[in-house]
């Protein structure tokens, strides 16, 4: 049932994508820093989409780092106390009298 519904949705999507690009073909003038060139405005969208997402990807980088280092701190000071707890369990006690 799963991969049905994700065929579906596959499909579907495919066939937005495929219709918005025939609907936004016409070519548009793209002008960059060295030069500039003509493209279909689909084309153009779909790049700046791309663009963005990779930037936001880059951006989120930083704090993915920060916080992996943040989990491996966090293990490894649990297992530290995890220890300490079964020496301490382990340790003999003194009777007093």
């Amino acid at each position: 049932m799963r991969r049905i519904v994700t065929l579906v949705f596959t499909l579907v999507t495919i066939l937005i994508g495929v219709v918005f690009a025939l609907l936004n073909a016409e070519p548009v003038r793209v002008s960059y820093y060295f030069g500039a060139t003509d493209m279909p405005l689909s084309l153009v969208i779909v790049i700046s989409l791309a663009f963005g997402a990779g930037l936001g990807v880059l951006a989120s980088v930083g704090l993915l780092v920060r916080t992996r280092r943040e989990i491996a701190r966090l293990r490894r000071d649990a297992s530290l106390t995890a220890k300490e707890v079964m020496n301490l369990r382990t340790m003999p006690l003194k009777e007093q009298h």
